[in-house]
């Protein structure tokens, strides 16, 4: 709101949508009451996650505004969504926001509650709408290459592979047709398809295992 009103508020060609609600909306409301904006932002309050591919479609670029108290990890994904809509962003320099975004090639960072250096950003990104557009289109081939779900569940998968060692054994292997030789036949312990390791329950991880059910 006050990065709004820098900008030269309801005069200005600049205007603010706020997606989502909270413990702090009734504040903003009245704050942008105070500070003469209300022709200036609409305020969706909370919306279905279904409709906010559409308004991120209604906008020009987005600013992930995250305190400067934030955690030192967290995930953003909100900066994943917006960067994934091809969306110039600006975001505040925190946590991971910091390894994501390359300044000036995925996006934009600025100090966190610094209203004129954000006012600085988004003057830049609407004086030159191309380089907006060439940055926003990086931005969304980085999040597809790295930052989608599938590839995170490879990563934690690979983490676990690396710390899990098979426990083999040569007193029980695997029958294909009855399970563990010499004991009730358990789905739980049955070979994955395609394996031929000889494992005893305990296995944790297999290159099988791994890679069962994951796009190629």
């Amino acid at each position: 709101l006050h990065t709004l009103h820098l900008l030269g508020g309801v005069a200005s060609p600049f205007r603010l949508l706020l997606v989502g609600a909270g413990p702090r909306l009734a504040d903003l409301q009245q704050q942008s009451e105070q500070l003469g904006l209300a022709g200036a932002v609409h305020m969706t309050g909370a919306v279905p996650h279904h409709a906010v591919p559409d308004l991120l479609r209604a906008i020009d670029m987005a600013v992930a505004p995250y305190a400067a108290d934030a955690a030192r990890y967290f995930s953003p994904v909100k900066l994943f969504e917006y960067m994934a809509a091809g969306l110039p962003v600006a975001a505040a320099r925190v946590g991971q926001a910091c390894e994501v975004i390359e300044e000036g090639c995925t996006g934009w960072l600025y100090n966190p509650g610094d209203a004129v250096e954000l006012a600085g950003v988004i003057r830049r990104i609407a004086r030159d709408r191309d380089a907006g557009g060439r940055v926003g289109a990086a931005a969304r081939e980085r999040v597809l290459r790295q930052y989608t779900w599938r590839h995170n569940a490879r990563r934690v998968i690979r983490m676990l592979c690396s710390v899990a060692t098979p426990i083999t054994t040569t007193e029980a292997p695997f029958d294909a047709a009855n399970g563990l030789r010499g004991s009730r036949r358990d789905p739980r312990f049955d070979p994955l398809p395609g394996s031929r390791e000889t494992v005893s329950p305990q296995v944790t991880c297999s290159r099988s295992a791994a890679t069962r059910g994951l796009p190629q």
